[in-house]
C-alpha cells in the first residue's frame, strides 16, 4: 500500500517538496502511463531521503510500497527514455546552476562493487572505489559545477571487451547490438558533446540571462582527477587540482 503523500514528503525531503514537485512536472510527460508518472515522483522523494542503501527493497519501503516490484518495473520495463530525461535534467541544471563566470565541467569514473556476473558490464577490473582490481561495474560521470552548486548531468557505462565480444551475454542482459567497445577515455567526449547540445538548447530558450544567451561559451574541458562519493548530490573535488579545471 502506498503511504500518504504528506508522510512520504515529510520524512524524505521536508521543505524541498515544492521544488521537487516542479521538477516532477518537468519530466512527467516523458512517462507514458499515469502509474509510472506517479511512481517516479515518489521515487525522486525516496532517492533524496535518508535511506543509506538505495536498492529496490529500501526505496520501496521509503515510498510506502510493500515490495520492490513497482520500483523495478519503473526502471526495467516502463515506457520512458532515460536520455530524454537526462536532457531535461541538463536544462534544469543550466537554469538553476548556470553561471558563465564560474561554470565548469568535471568528468571522472567511479566503480560499483558487485558479487555476481549478471549486472551489465560487471567484470574483474580496477576501480578507485576499492583501490584494487575487483568484481565491479565502472561508469563515467559528467558533472556541471559553478558557484551556485554542482550536479551530475550525464553518465556512460563502461563495457569491457568480455562483454562487447560476447553476443549471447549481451542479448541476455539487453545490451543494444549497435554498442561497440570504447575505453573509458573514449566515453568522455560523448558525455561532453551531449551536454553542450543541451546547453545550446537552454540558451536558445533563454533559460539563462539574456546577456549570456547572446554568446555561447566555447567549452574546452581539461581531464582532471576528482573523487566521486555518494552519488546522492555529493561531488568532492580536491583543492589541489581545482585550478586545473578549465571550461571556457
Amino acid at each position: 500500500m502506498v503511504a500518504q503523500d504528506a508522510m512520504v514528503e515529510s520524512s524524505a525531503v521536508g521543505g524541498w517538496s515544492e521544488a521537487l514537485g516542479a521538477l516532477h512536472e518537468r519530466i512527467g510527460h516523458r512517462f507514458a502511463r499515469s502509474e509510472a508518472r506517479e511512481r517516479v515522483r515518489r521515487y525522486l522523494f525516496g532517492l533524496l531521503g535518508q535511506v543509506e542503501r538505495k536498492n529496490g527493497w529500501r526505496l520501496a519501503e521509503a515510498v510506502g510500497e510493500r515490495d520492490p516490484q513497482g520500483v523495478q518495473r519503473l526502471l526495467n520495463s516502463a515506457k520512458w527514455d532515460a536520455d530524454e530525461v537526462r536532457d531535461d535534467l541538463g536544462e534544469y541544471v543550466v537554469e538553476h546552476l548556470g553561471d558563465e563566470g564560474t561554470g565548469i565541467l568535471i568528468v571522472d569514473e567511479t566503480g560499483f562493487l558487485k558479487k555476481g556476473q549478471k549486472s551489465v558490464g560487471v567484470a574483474r577490473q580496477y576501480t578507485g572505489t576499492a583501490g584494487d582490481t575487483i568484481n565491479c561495474q565502472v561508469g563515467v560521470f559528467l558533472a556541471y559545477a559553478s558557484k551556485k552548486g554542482a550536479a551530475f548531468v550525464d553518465r556512460a557505462l563502461y563495457l569491457p571487451k568480455g562483454w562487447t565480444s560476447d553476443p549471447v551475454r549481451r542479448a541476455e542482459a539487453g545490451v543494444p547490438e549497435g554498442i561497440a567497445f570504447r575505453n573509458k577515455i573514449e566515453l568522455r567526449p560523448a558525455c561532453f558533446s551531449t551536454f553542450v547540445d543541451v546547453l545550446k538548447t537552454a540558451y536558445l530558450r533563454r533559460i539563462v540571462e539574456p546577456r549570456v544567451s547572446r554568446r555561447l561559451p566555447l567549452f574546452t574541458p581539461v581531464t582532471v582527477t576528482v573523487t566521486v562519493k555518494n552519488l546522492r548530490n555529493r561531488l568532492l573535488v580536491s583543492k589541489t587540482i581545482r585550478p586545473q579545471i578549465v571550461c571556457r
